[in-house]
């Protein structure tokens, strides 16, 4: 007799069992293995950046200070890296919450960039943040900007 199979029927007329069915099927992951290994290497250089304990980025209201999440500025559904660290700001919690729920007052003070943004766009975002430039690790030519 050979083994039941999700879409077969029961030889003696009755539909297979979940416990037939289970036995026989491949779990699915929850994540993939790139993605995977995409995190692991994403917590190696955040934590390697970090150094130790870092402040909250963004310093909003009803802030815990301690960073906890790395925001994407250019999400990667917006094509941007979730390993470049240009294109990370470090977070706490409630400020990250407040960041992504918000979407049109981010993109008005600089914590996200369209899809159509250059590296130029995520260097000024990061100076509408904080006023000021990421200095001597900046790429962009600012004089061509003003």
């Amino acid at each position: 007799m050979r083994e039941l199979r999700q879409w077969d029927v029961d030889p003696t007329g009755g539909a297979p069992t979940a416990a037939d069915l289970s036995r026989h099927r491949t779990p699915i992951r929850k994540v993939s293995l790139k993605r995977v290994r995409e995190n692991r290497l994403r917590s190696k250089l955040l934590e390697q950046r970090r150094g130790g304990p870092v402040r909250c980025e963004a310093q909003l209201p009803g802030c815990r200070g301690t960073v906890t999440d790395g925001h994407e500025i250019k999400t990667a559904g917006r094509g941007g890296s979730r390993i470049d660290l240009a294109n990370i700001a470090d977070l706490c919690r409630p400020c990250h919450h407040h960041i992504t729920v918000n979407p049109s007052w981010s993109d008005r003070h600089g914590w996200t960039v369209p899809s159509t943004a250059t590296p130029g766009d995520l260097c000024r975002a990061r100076a509408i943040r904080s006023e000021h430039c990421c200095a001597t690790t900046c790429p962009i030519d600012h004089r061509e900007d003003a």
